[in-house]
């Protein structure tokens, strides 16, 4: 419906300028004074046209601007950022100054005419109208049908055409990677060209619309259709990022207060050939990240980092990270940014959203290619950033093992019984401090298995790193080295209070939302536990789920498996989907193979759990090496995909293109559904729709439609709607869907006869 109303408001923004070249070219350009009968009429007649044309816009602007507001979740107003208020003024400042410029060019055609009046002919105002035909209409519409014709293209592919398109730019991703690097180049440098083409084609006309004011009575409407141009092009300009911005950053180390750190980071930067000011930052948990802000290098630092590594092994991280700054990755840098830069639509101002339009095409084809040249050069991008790190190649090792010890801890923790995050009452003290000292004592009884998963590890194809063991065999290391050095000394100290001083920050932070999360994550979930357990534990189809959920937030994960066991002996194989589901989950961070079963047990019942078990399953193979396993996970994840894009990706959409009929469900499986949701309504529904949406000739749901009573709460309504849901989805093994009718366009359904199966008395 959005979608509708917003194609109705672009299209009357451009008849609005359409009406006027149309008239133009109609009456000859003659002055009014010249009009002839004829003319007089079509002059009515586009005045009454274009009368229309703006009525319905504002209709449709106000109807699009309500249908957001509904769909737009309820919040406080947003308070923004000093960068983000410097940000959107120099958007309106390019703006403005577009429309001043405009200005001033109209006056010199003005003086233009004074002095060559008798240049105003009939071959002028056409031109002048061909040219905004060109730059408000051709242009912009050129641009959007491209974009479209090219995800057309890509969408005719199947998907494992797709897949092997993605898949050819890791071969010879060298080479791959440097032609793509030169059409990112010869892209950006044409749009610039287009941008200064846009820009020349408004300044000309701003021109030619002052030199015809005199005998035009349009001046004023195509002086703004200039500025508009102008201010499309300078859209193109990429600022730089406000000051405020590198202020706003959170996590910043003062220099005079981490000395050591400093020196390191200073040490590094020289090493690798950056001159320039650094600044440090922490982030919770582990890694390290750099950019270049205003000529300034921030390192972001993983708490978990500074609390793990030696002061060489952190040396090493700061060689790898400086690194990305250097060298031939100015190229790659200059790329990044203007990717950055189109991502988040440019200088904002109040004409961005019309005026991106004239990007369209390129914006897509840049994106594109940006996408795959950092597919084919991502590993080779890392592994030339390890290259300075081998002058202390035990030192470098060592940091990237424990790097990938903590990625498998927290692997691990997903099937940990443990303490909930959520449970104490106020917001925890030092819990960084205490993830790493959970950490740190797994390590010496954790480390065999580790380092032997780290040796069998296989890369993913959608890898951005080479994995770990090759990284270290490429330092030139034949073994895994050491990793029991920990920080000590003035450094250590350091890295202490700069973990003090981020759980500071976070415990500040989290005051904010920490009541309602510890109620959520926490009370809830316990006494919604406490009352199953008190009611002896009961286990229903359509229950259970939710009761596996809360035990999954409480930590209790032993007790979440051992009822999905339940579920899995008890219940038909379509209720335990859920079961099959989380059990596999468990099995897999437990390092069980029999998990991969599981998962595709649960996959087969049920398309809701496709997308992240195949992300599990993809993970696991590649962690435990396991290469038949994974040759057939990519196998399967290609049927999978190709049949969510056909039939599954159709579940959860109603409109009225659709190919909707009456329904007629076994016998008396519709009487137990609404006996069922009339058990759980609570009084707030109004009418139940039913509907066939045929998908493709072998495929189909049976869509629900639920009409709540206008008085009936949101949080009834997400209650009501998630325990019909779960019904749907455990009673059989039918295909349903369900939808709030508030959420579909109006009339979809109701135009099928005899559809609706429940009515409110």
């Amino acid at each position: 419906m959005k979608k509708k109303w917003l194609a109705v408001l672009i299209i009357c923004v451009a008849l609005m300028f359409a009406w006027i070249f149309l008239a133009v070219a109609l009456t000859g350009g003659r002055d009014v004074a010249d009009f002839t009968q004829r003319d007089k009429q079509i002059m009515i007649g586009f005045a009454v046209a274009e009368f229309v044309t703006v009525a319905v816009m504002i209709v449709s602007a106000c109807i699009l601007g309500k249908q957001v507001g509904r769909s737009m979740p309820k919040t406080e107003p947003v308070s923004l950022t000093k960068a983000e208020i410097a940000r959107k003024r120099t958007g309106a400042l390019l703006m403005w100054s577009s429309l001043a410029l405009d200005f001033a060019a109209q006056i010199g055609g003005i003086f233009l005419w004074k002095q060559n009046d008798a240049w105003v002919t009939v071959g002028a105002k056409r031109l002048c109208s061909l040219g905004y035909l060109l730059g408000l209409v051709v242009l912009p519409l050129v641009s959007v049908l491209a974009m479209v014709l090219q995800k057309k293209h890509f969408d005719k592919m199947s998907v494992s055409e797709a897949n092997a398109f993605v898949l050819s730019h890791r071969e010879q991703a060298e080479q791959t990677a440097e032609r793509k690097l030169g059409q990112l180049r010869l892209i950006r440098l044409a749009s610039n060209g287009y941008a200064l083409l846009l820009f020349l084609l408004g300044l000309s006309l701003s021109v030619l619309s002052g030199y015809l004011y005199q005998s035009d009575t349009l001046t004023v409407a195509r002086g703004f259709g200039a500025a508009f141009l102008m201010a499309a092009a300078v859209q193109q300009i990429a600022l730089p990022v406000p000051k405020a911005f590198l202020e706003e950053i959170d996590g910043f180390l003062p220099e005079e207060d981490y000395p050591r750190l400093y020196a390191l980071a200073h040490r590094a930067a020289a090493e690798t050939g950056w001159q320039g000011p650094v600044r440090l930052y922490m982030m919770p948990l582990s890694g390290a990240g750099v950019g270049k802000v205003r000529g300034v290098i921030c390192l972001r630092l993983g708490a978990l980092t500074l609390g793990m590594m030696t002061e060489e092994e952190l040396y090493a991280i700061f060689l790898h990270e400086f690194a990305h700054e250097g060298g031939e990755n100015r190229r790659i840098n200059r790329e990044e940014d203007y990717y950055t830069f189109i991502s988040q639509g440019r200088s904002p101002n109040a004409l961005s959203t019309l005026t991106s339009f004239y990007y369209s095409y390129s914006d897509s084809v840049y994106a594109l290619t940006y996408e795959l040249y950092h597919y084919a050069a991502a590993i080779g991008i890392e592994t030339r950033a390890d290259r300075v790190m081998e002058q202390n190649p035990e030192a470098a090792a060592a940091s990237l093992l424990k790097l990938k010890y903590y990625d498998l801890y927290l692997w691990e923790g997903e099937a940990r019984d443990d303490t909930p995050s959520w449970q104490p009452a106020t917001p925890p003290k030092h819990l960084l401090a205490q993830e790493l000292s959970g950490f740190l004592k797994a390590m010496p009884w954790r480390r065999e298995d580790w380092n032997a998963i780290t040796q069998k590890e296989l890369p993913a194809r959608s890898a951005t790193h080479p994995t770990t063991w090759d990284r270290i065999q490429a330092l030139g290391l034949t073994e895994l080295p050491d990793t029991d050095g920990l920080p000590s000394g003035e450094f250590g100290r350091e890295c202490t209070r700069a973990i003090d001083f981020l759980d500071a920050r976070m415990e500040a932070d989290m005051e904010k939302y920490y009541a309602d999360s510890h109620r959520e994550k926490y009370v809830e979930p316990l006494e919604r536990v406490t009352a199953w357990e008190a009611s002896g534990c009961p286990l229903t189809a359509e229950g259970y789920a939710d009761v596996v959920e809360d035990l999954r937030l409480l930590c209790r994960q032993s007790e979440a498996v051992a009822l999905c066991d339940r579920a899995i002996e008890e219940l038909s194989p379509a209720a335990a989907g859920s079961a099959y589901f989380i059990r596999g989950i468990h099995r897999l961070h437990c390092y069980d193979r029999a998990g991969l079963e599981d998962l595709y047990t649960a996959i087969a019942g049920n398309s809701n759990f496709i997308e992240e078990a195949m992300d599990q399953i993809g993970s696991f193979c590649c962690l435990m090496g396991l290469k038949e396993e994974l040759e057939e996970y990519r196998r399967k994840t290609l049927e999978l995909a190709q049949r969510q894009r056909d039939e599954f990706s159709g579940l959860d959409t109603l409109t009225r293109r659709d190919n909707l009929s009456q329904e007629h469900l076994p016998e008396g499986m519709l009487e137990g559904i609404l006996a069922y949701i009339g058990s759980i309504s609570q009084d707030s529904i109004d009418k139940i729709f039913l509907v066939r949406k045929t998908i493709t000739d072998q495929f189909f749901t049976s869509a629900f439609v639920i009409r709540f009573r206008p008085e009936t709460p949101e949080d009834t309504k997400q209650e009501v709607l998630h325990k019909i849901f779960r019904y749907l989805d455990t009673s059989t093994d039918w295909q349903f869907s369900l939808f709030d009718e508030a959420e579909i366009p109006k009339g979809t359904v109701e135009r099928v006869e005899d559809s609706c199966v429940f009515e409110r008395e």
